[in-house]
């Protein structure tokens, strides 16, 4: 893939971090949460080329720094935590999975037993941001595929959307709870 200067800054900015594995994460998260807001093309694809991790952690990381960032932006709580609080928060558990959040944060507890402890959704096993960031990774991967190139204009209609759903559905959890 050609980079062009704003997808070749942020390249450049995620290949170049130092720091511990826990902060290098957690500044990713907020590279991808930044470029996404500010319409960088690709970008997902393009932090995760310069992470070396899948575009499915790349999400994963993003929506937790969103939800990290909406709810306790000072939480001591390893980006995990986050990342299973934002694949399975939903309208219904949104107060159970901050308390739920709140407990992990006395401490005490391994992220394998707080995983144990989720409050889940009486509705659905799969939380419909999951479902949501599945489909757009699975459009990302069809986009790289040389046969898919005749409908990349129709498969990049529906990432877009998918990822304006997710980011919809995270803001009315926000508005909910203020």
């Amino acid at each position: 893939m050609k980079y062009n200067g704003e997808q070749l800054a942020l390249y450049n900015r995620v290949r170049t971090r130092t720091g511990t594995i826990e902060r290098l994460r957690w500044d990713i998260a907020r590279d991808a949460a930044d470029a996404e807001e500010q319409g960088v093309e690709a970008w997902a694809e393009i932090v995760s080329a310069a992470c070396g991790r899948e575009p499915s952690t790349v999400y994963d990381w993003r929506r937790a720094w969103i939800l990290r960032k909406s709810a306790k932006p000072k939480s001591s709580l390893s980006i995990s935590f986050w990342v299973t609080a934002a694949n399975g928060i939903t309208e219904e558990n949104y107060t159970d999975v901050m308390d739920w959040l709140a407990e992990c944060e006395q401490g005490g507890i391994t992220l394998e037993a707080a995983r144990r402890e989720f409050p889940r959704s009486a509705k659905d096993d799969k939380p419909l941001g999951g479902l949501l960031d599945g489909l757009a990774d699975k459009i990302s991967q069809l986009k790289t595929r040389d046969d898919a190139a005749i409908i990349d204009e129709q498969l990049e209609i529906a990432l877009v959307a998918l990822r304006t759903g997710r980011l919809k559905l995270i803001g009315e959890l926000d508005r909910e709870t203020a």
